[in-house]
């Protein structure tokens, strides 16, 4: 989605014939592999943020011109996943965030929604694996990622 955004090229496709394989990465890889994508930009992991610093650096981010890449809880066929989507807008003062999602659609949530979703308290019936992946640092409740 951010190449796309961008004007690139960086598809599924394009990955898998550059590893080989389908490159499924989270956190501090999934920051590495937008740097190694896109050098033209640095992009920076923030993890476990307050409320407040999420929603400054989302902020700063969009008002730089830039999508805010970030990891949620998404519905994807009735079925909760640890998900990457992009916020690409934010009317704070109509509690409104825009998010375009991979799965193929746009979403419109409030603050307090996406706040929900991206601390995971969203994920109904959260499988074990997963919660071992949070409890040893895998995954990371309230990251986003800051594009400059």
């Amino acid at each position: 989605m951010f190449s796309a955004w961008n004007g690139e090229n960086v598809t599924e496709d394009s990955l898998f014939d550059e590893y080989g394989k389908v490159v499924t990465s989270t956190g501090r890889d999934f920051c590495k592999e937008m740097n190694k994508q896109f050098p033209e930009y640095t992009t920076t992991m923030h993890k476990y943020l307050k409320n407040t610093e999420f929603i400054d650096i989302m902020y700063d981010t969009l008002a730089s011109g830039k999508p805010v890449p970030f990891e949620w809880a998404a519905l994807h066929e009735d079925e909760w996943t640890l998900h990457y989507s992009m916020i690409v807008g934010a009317d704070i003062a109509n509690d409104q965030i825009t998010v375009a999602n991979p799965y193929g659609y746009y979403e419109v949530v409030t603050l307090e929604e996406l706040l929900e979703r991206t601390s995971f308290r969203a994920y109904e019936h959260m499988p074990l694996f997963m919660r071992m992946g949070f409890a040893i640092g895998l995954f990371e409740k309230n990251t986003l990622y800051s594009v400059e």
